[in-house]
């Protein structure tokens, strides 16, 4: 039985435009996180800058019981009890913000193959559809 996984190919082109535009929306995502106050674009922003942490941390092999982990954890909670919320409480605005933080070190830690890595999957992920919160979950888990 022939298997029906596809096999994507991202030309070193397009990395480096994934790239870019992950370094992008890192400014935008900690600056709106500091003062926006639409609540959609800060879970869309945070979303993003978490779900290529996680990836991250799941390639290098990062302990789970690492305390940038644990934060990125719970900032990732705090992003998922945000979505469809229109006010933003400063305790859950504080939580993603000490989360994209911890992305920082993540990122410092590990490498910046391993993090254009994890964008190119999270490019690849937006492709087909939304990321979840089940998806944060198994990449940290």
């Amino acid at each position: 039985m022939k298997s029906k996984t596809k096999t994507v190919t991202i030309s070193p082109v397009e990395r480096a435009v994934i790239a870019q535009k992950w370094r992008n929306t890192a400014v935008n995502a900690r600056i709106h996180t500091l003062i926006g106050n639409d609540s959609k674009e800060l879970v869309r922003l945070s979303a993003r800058m978490f779900f290529v942490a996680a990836g991250a941390v799941k390639l290098a092999d990062v302990p789970r019981d690492d305390v940038d982990v644990r934060i990125l954890r719970g900032a990732v909670n705090a992003m998922a009890e945000q979505a469809g919320n229109e006010a933003i409480p400063e305790g859950r605005r504080r939580a993603i913000d000490i989360g994209l933080q911890a992305v920082g070190r993540i990122v410092d830690r590990v490498g910046h193959e391993i993090v254009t890595l994890a964008a190119c999957v999270l490019e690849l992920k937006l492709r087909d559809g939304h990321i979840k919160h089940i998806d944060f979950l198994e990449a940290l888990a």
